[in-house]
């Protein structure tokens, strides 16, 4: 299985630059061996997405789109991580299309938790906080 045959890798690059991420959209795989795995009775190829900063340290803030069930093409969701600032926004489910006003529409809808101004800086990180406290206080340890 060829993993970017097929993959709307455009679209969701745009949903990001919708939501504010200007870093470049990268691709990530993992192949399970089912099945061995409950959740994968064969053997499956793990997509996911990320923009941001993402090298595995406290300073990481990313945008992480997964496939939403994993393999298909149309439905996904996204959180963002900001650990440094102890926020994590949890999983919102959207659909892409090749429409963009649809996709604008999905963006607009995701931006009260995805969009990047939320984390721009400390004002605005303390409002997000103050919206979402479900979203706060997380770790890697709690994660």
């Amino acid at each position: 299985m060829s993993p970017n045959k097929a993959k709307p890798f455009s679209q969701l690059q745009k949903m990001a630059i919708l939501l504010g991420w200007q870093s470049p959209l990268r691709i990530y795989h993992h192949h399970v061996a089912g099945p061995n795995i409950p959740s994968c009775p064969q053997d499956s190829l793990i997509t996911w997405y990320i923009s941001g900063r993402m090298v595995g340290d406290r300073n990481d803030c990313f945008l992480q789109i997964n496939e939403s069930p994993q393999g298909q093409t149309i439905t996904y969701e996204g959180a963002v991580y900001a650990i440094r600032y102890r926020i994590c926004t949890g999983w919102h489910n959207f659909s892409i299309s090749p429409s963009a006003d649809k996709l604008k529409r999905e963006a607009n809808r995701l931006a009260m938790w995805l969009a990047w101004d939320w984390f721009s800086n400390i004002e605005k990180r303390r409002l997000f906080r103050q919206t979402h406290p479900e979203c706060t206080g997380i770790s890697w340890r709690t994660i």
